[in-house]
C-alpha cells in the first residue's frame, strides 16, 4: 500500500521509494527502504509526521504518495 493510506500510530516498513530524488533526500536523513516508521500525525490533504530511529520527519502529500509500505502490526478488530 502507499503511505497515503496509513493510519495514525500505525507501524510500517518502507518497501519502495518510487522517486529517486526523494529517495536520495530521505537517505541523507537516515531513512530508506527496509526501515520501520510509525505515523505520529496526519493532516487530511496535508503533511504526515513520521517517527523513525528516534527522529521525527514531516513529509508532504506529494512525497508520501511515492512511498510504498507494508504494515508491521495489523490493527485488531
Amino acid at each position: 500500500m502507499l503511505l497515503t493510506h496509513a493510519k495514525e500510530q500505525q507501524e510500517l516498513q518502507i518497501i519502495a521509494i518510487k522517486d529517486n530524488t526523494l529517495k536520495t533526500h530521505l537517505l541523507k536523513l537516515g531513512l530508506g527502504e527496509g526501515d520501520v516508521v510509525r505515523i505520529l500525525g496526519k493532516i487530511v490533504c496535508g503533511p504526515m509526521l513520521l517517527e523513525c530511529k528516534s527522529q521525527e520527519i514531516a513529509l508532504g502529500m506529494e512525497n508520501i504518495a511515492c512511498i510504498e509500505v507494508n504494515a508491521i502490526h495489523e490493527e485488531l478488530s
